[in-house]
């Protein structure tokens, strides 16, 4: 077996691993606002373990993929790491409140963590020579 079938099937991994932590014991808190109109929404944290949860089924479906067409996904990690790490962060993506003690900072730790092993597994292919590349 190729290596970079065994770190694709790591990311895959890692994905499924996100999507079901993200939607049962590191959901994020499912707190509502009230705007200025007076109508209720979401606070931003769901909004992020939203997309958190779509970044992982998207790097299971990479990791899958890249498994069966035989390539390395390294551009795909790393860019995966880099638009975890946009979401959670206040100044560039969605962000997540700030409250003590509240779910939402599990999902972020959550987010924090698949973003590095995603990264670290688009490094660790990038260093795999002789193998073609997505």
């Amino acid at each position: 077996m190729k290596k970079s079938n065994i770190l694709n099937i790591g990311v895959a991994v890692a994905g499924a691993i996100t999507a079901i932590l993200v939607k049962t014991a590191m959901k994020p808190c499912m707190s509502m606002m009230t705007t200025e109109s007076g109508k209720q929404m979401p606070m931003r944290c769901h909004y992020a373990g939203v997309a958190l949860f779509y970044l992982a089924i998207l790097a299971l479906v990479i990791g899958v993929d890249c498994v069966i067409e035989g390539k390395k996904s390294t551009l795909t990690c790393i860019a995966l790491m880099v638009v975890t790490f946009a979401v959670f962060s206040g100044n560039i993506g969605i962000g997540v409140c700030m409250g003590e003690g509240m779910m939402c900072g599990h999902t972020k730790l959550l987010g924090m963590i698949a973003a590095v092993v995603w990264g670290v597994l688009g490094v660790a292919q990038f260093l795999i020579k002789g193998e073609k590349d997505l």
